[in-house]
């Protein structure tokens, strides 16, 4: 009687349990999922923002948008250390006139809640080619490029 009685408390048990369980790991997974999207979405606004600032011959703004010690590799013509020496390469890609940036077949991953990864094709007036890594890292509630690394593939001849 007494195995009886504890076999019937224990299948209650159960079938109360397991379906609040599941319930709480559905939620904590959208939760999670959220929060992933929302880091994702932030992240792919502060290089929206960046292309139109780009667009707008905004080297300053572009530059801005890099941290204090970020790093990128512009293939073929060199590595650039610091937001000075970056800021001094967009500053002259815009005077030469390079205008309409726009990305293609972008993809993001999101590294932790502060670091997303993003990749695109990318086109403008005078080329195109492939961002291999933009690295963005929410630093005091905003979104900055740590590490950029892309490749000039393709230029257009007037």
């Amino acid at each position: 009687m007494i195995k009886k009685t504890l076999a019937i408390c224990l299948l209650s048990i159960s079938t109360i349990s397991l379906p609040t369980y599941a319930e709480g790991l559905r939620n904590n997974m959208v939760q999670t999922q959220t929060e992933n999207r929302a880091a994702l979405n932030e992240a792919l606004e502060a290089s929206r923002q960046w292309i139109a600032a780009f667009n707008k011959g905004d080297a300053i703004q572009c530059a801005e948008t890099y941290m204090e010690e970020a790093v990128m590799e512009a293939e073929p013509f060199g590595v650039y250390k610091g937001r000075p020496a970056i800021q001094a390469f967009w500053s002259d890609l815009i005077q030469k006139g390079a205008n309409n940036l726009q990305y293609e077949a972008i993809k993001a991953e999101q590294v932790d809640e502060k670091t997303v990864l993003i990749s695109a094709k990318w086109s403008m007036n005078i080329g195109g080619g492939d961002i291999y890594e933009e690295k963005w890292v929410k630093k005091n509630g905003r979104w900055m490029l740590a590490f950029d690394h892309f490749a000039v593939l393709k230029q257009n001849t007037k």
